[in-house]
């Protein structure tokens, strides 16, 4: 069972398979995308215990960010004593159960849930400085967010990344080139530039 990255669906990770319509874990898939959950250590370990997957889907809704907050849900009602990992499939993010509860429980659109939808990857260059890159914002309908060569501690970048993230995933309209955007540690200069993936699309570039 891949992970099938981009479908709007939760994979609901089970030691055991119970009665009734459960699928087969797709292991090599699974492994991956454990290896990549820096936020959680014991991720790979968990997830090896996995023998069968519960599939939960959405039905439509007015936006993007519906959809998600409806799947969020969702999988909440779903999860019992038996499932110990959910995958958010768009980006493939792997969560402890319990976490993915606990952040999930009161999520709202004043509070999104950005870090179970959102994935937060951290680069370093050859010269120590650290670069972010998020990927899952254009699910929600909003710019992705990049950062490049900061001489801030990982913490400030994460945190930076965090809010701008939180402005375009809540805000109605995108910030001009050149903009500059208060957040928590400060003002954040944001430019629109192609994207340091080199898909052809434009990413949101902050300096830190």
């Amino acid at each position: 069972m891949p992970l099938r990255v981009g479908r709007v669906e939760v994979l609901l990770l089970r030691e055991r398979a119970p009665s009734g319509a459960d699928e087969s874990v797709d292991a090599s898939a699974l492994t991956l995308a454990a290896k990549a959950a820096w936020y959680w250590p014991e991720a790979s370990e968990v997830v090896a215990r996995a023998k069968s997957a519960t599939r939960i889907t959405t039905s439509e809704a007015p936006t993007r960010i519906d959809r998600a907050l409806l799947l969020t849900a969702q999988a909440v009602k779903a999860i019992d004593a038996s499932v110990i990992a959910v995958v958010w499939a768009e980006t493939g993010l792997v969560h402890d159960a319990a976490a993915f509860v606990d952040q999930a429980t009161d999520a709202n659109r004043e509070d999104l849930p950005l870090y179970l939808w959102v994935r937060f990857e951290g680069t370093k260059g050859e010269d120590g400085t650290l670069g972010m890159r998020t990927t899952g914002l254009a699910a929600l309908g909003a710019m992705e967010v990049e950062v490049e060569g900061s001489k801030r501690d990982g913490e400030h970048v994460l945190e930076c990344v965090t809010d701008v993230a939180l402005f375009l995933a809540t805000s109605p309209s995108v910030p001009d080139d050149g903009e500059t955007l208060e957040v928590t540690r400060g003002e954040l200069r944001v430019r629109r530039m192609p994207s340091l993936r080199g898909d052809g699309t434009t990413a949101l570039r902050v300096r830190v």
